[in-house]
């Protein structure tokens, strides 16, 4: 299953929840909240719930929290609009509560004193939104425990369905997760010297509380600072009145001297330091400071500038874009019946991998993602609960969306007829797949879906839709849809889902490559 890595403990930032997205937060839950639109079952599931937990749970009673998005499960600096708009909703709703304590926020608590007591987080309260291959979506809401990087068990709430217009454009907008603004992969800029200022300065404060060597006491006039003009200003007066440091209008007081100064890292993000280090003979105060990332442009084009007056300017290579996953689905429970959640076989032994015969396998229902290093191999079995039609289908990785093929990589798309209880299984076991990695060649996560059409006519609409999809028939990737097109033929598909409930199913499963 996938490891989380250990997240550095930064204050969460509530934004605005836009009132028009509140609105048109709408999609249905699995159980009992399937027929509520999701600004309902935000308002009377997801808030009584979160609240009831954090303030009589004992294992969350008096813990201190932060809310944060999640991609993939894992914390993610960057999300989309709509789960920030969900999030902060649910933040707006509880922060005041009696007994929740919601980790330091340097947006929320701008001109709030420094409190280092809520910056040790316990819990993380994450929330994902995730496109299903229907056209549908997912809203799901997880608790991880910080300090042993796992999940709590039994505690989360998951809601599917449809988006309006107004949903689907802030699921596709790219946004920054406030709390994890400073980091070199979501740095401040220029413009936010305020909230960047106050970060800093909760930093410093804290890590001057916990010095005792003695009493910093710094001049009330600023130094350095060039390349952020007025952040150490800033600085100070957020931490005067803090009893860890002391401001003095009279110079000949001072003991430390307060500084700024920024490192160049690469192009225009640099990280930015500001220190309190002893001045004069005072040297047994020991020097505190604090550090984030930040994009200075105009600092990095005026370097440039002047290195290009010395230098030939090398050719610049612009990196690839980072890969937009548009539909990575775990395991469903069947929803009408019809096909049957996809488990994957494992070979009792390597030889397996080569050699034909069932029996040779061990199945496995996969609740989360099935994880396969190089050398190991897989299949990938479903059954249908009617006779029906089957097609498979592929998320790749990087890739896009294909359909799989058999080896006679026909044109037309690849229909496996199934009687009831009849097993599909993909590979067939027959055939030498000695790698899963060979699947992929490089990490991270794939889908595979199966899809099931149990009426004629719509089966051929199925089949014409899933045509139009590359085909996938070898070990090797190929590529298939992404972007926009993918997102037009999603629609088409949601559509032909919606209108055939009861005689169209699918399934998935996540398998994760690890080199």
């Amino acid at each position: 299953m996938r490891t989380l890595t250990r997240i550095p403990l930064r204050v969460i930032a509530r934004t605005v929840l836009s009132a028009a997205v509140l609105a048109c937060v709408a999609q249905p839950l699995a159980a009992k909240s399937r027929s509520m639109d999701l600004a309902g079952w935000t308002e009377r599931e997801l808030i009584p719930y979160i609240e009831s937990q954090l303030t009589e749970h004992p294992r969350f009673k008096g813990e201190t929290v932060v809310f944060v998005a999640l991609d993939d499960g894992v914390p993610a600096p960057v999300t989309n609009g709509l789960v920030l708009a969900i999030r902060d909703r649910i933040v707006s709703a509880v922060a005041d509560k009696p007994g929740i304590s919601i980790g330091w926020q340097p947006e929320f608590d701008l001109k709030d004193r420094i409190d280092c007591t809520r910056d040790a987080a316990h819990y993380f309260i994450g929330f994902e939104t995730t496109r299903l291959i229907d056209g549908r979506y997912r809203v799901t809401m997880r608790v991880l425990d910080v300090e042993d990087q796992g999940w709590v068990t039994g505690s989360g709430m998951t809601w599917e369905g449809r988006l309006t217009s107004a949903q689907k454009r802030a699921f596709d907008q790219s946004l920054t997760d406030e709390y994890f603004r400073g980091r070199r992969d979501a740095p401040y800029d220029a413009s936010q010297t305020d909230v960047l200022a106050a970060r800093l300065a909760h930093d410093l404060a804290c890590a001057l509380v916990r010095q005792v060597a003695g009493e910093y006491v710094i001049a009330a006039a600023p130094t350095g600072d060039s390349p952020l003009p007025g952040t150490i200003e800033l600085v100070r007066n957020n931490l005067a009145g803090n009893p860890a440091l002391l401001v003095s209008t009279n110079d000949s007081d001072a003991n430390a001297i307060l500084e700024g100064k920024a490192h160049h890292i690469t192009g225009d993000l640099y990280q930015y330091w500001v220190t309190v280090t002893a001045n004069g003979g005072t040297t047994q105060l020991p020097a505190v400071s604090a550090s984030t990332y930040v994009r200075l442009p105009a600092v990095a084009s005026a370097n440039t500038q002047a290195a290009s007056a010395r230098a030939p300017t090398p050719a610049r290579v612009t990196p690839a874009p980072e890969p937009r996953v548009d539909i990575p689905v775990a395991a469903l429970p069947p929803a009408n019946g019809l096909l049957m959640p996809i488990s994957v076989l494992e070979p009792r032994q390597r030889r397996a991998c080569y050699r034909g015969g069932s029996e040779q396998w061990k199945e496995q229902l996969v609740t989360a993602d099935f994880r396969v290093a190089r050398g190991e191999c897989f299949l990938l079995q479903t059954r249908a609960g009617r006779d029906a039609a089957v097609f498979l289908l592929n998320y790749q990785v990087r890739h896009g969306l294909v359909r799989l093929s058999d080896s006679r990589c026909s044109n037309a798309p690849t229909r496996y007829r199934l009687n009831a209880g009849e097993p599909l299984q993909f590979p067939s076991p027959g055939d030498a797949r000695p790698s899963a990695s060979a699947w992929q060649g490089q990490r991270g996560i794939e889908s595979f879906y199966a899809v099931a059409v149990t009426e004629p006519s719509l089966a051929r609409e199925v089949g014409a839709l899933i045509g139009r999809l590359p085909a996938r028939c070898t070990l090797s990737a190929r590529d298939g849809l992404t972007g926009s097109r993918l997102d037009d033929w999603l629609e088409e598909f949601g559509s032909l889902v919606e209108r055939g409930s009861s005689s169209i199913d699918w399934q998935a499963v996540r398998i994760e490559h690890v080199l």
